[in-house]
């Protein structure tokens, strides 16, 4: 992986785009209760991102294994969805649920990112104890995988 150094400046740009996305997210981690839909925590997401004169950094994103461009601005993935479900005003939000947010904000031309796991009205002790195990994972998974990066790139020569 190639590191990029940043300027002065550039890190002052992401500070700024750190705090529009953290605007953001606290905002519609605030709206999402039962009876919201996720289509609706989107365009709420979409114009907070253009008012703070950023732009929405998933919305037309296209990787090379995908047939068609991301059609929103954030990811909502509620339960079983695991990553990038895309918000629809079809998704209620309903007691119980468990919702992933994943917002990124473009601001003059850098990125920012940044994910929340959002509780909706009253979860069983089950869901609660495999949301604070997602929580403790983070180091262990990042170890790991820089040993299998390092393990693999060492094979390669």
């Amino acid at each position: 992986m190639l590191i990029t150094i940043k300027t002065k400046e550039e890190i002052e740009i992401l500070k700024q785009g750190g705090r529009i996305l953290a605007d953001v997210l606290e905002e519609i981690s605030g709206l999402t209760k039962i009876g919201i839909s996720t289509g609706f925590l989107n365009q709420r997401a979409r114009e907070m991102i253009l008012a703070g004169g950023a732009e929405p950094s998933f919305e037309g994103y296209r990787s090379n294994f995908s047939a068609k461009p991301y059609p929103s601005a954030i990811c909502a993935s509620p339960n079983e969805v695991v990553v990038h479900g895309v918000p629809s005003e079809e998704v209620i939000l309903k007691d119980g649920d468990i919702l992933k947010l994943d917002i990124g904000v473009k601001y003059k031309n850098l990125f920012t990112d940044a994910a929340v796991t959002i509780s909706i009205g009253k979860i069983t002790d089950e869901q609660n104890k495999l949301i604070n195990a997602t929580k403790r994972a983070p180091p262990f998974t990042k170890s790991r995988m820089c040993r299998i990066t390092a393990r693999k790139a060492r094979d390669r020569f």
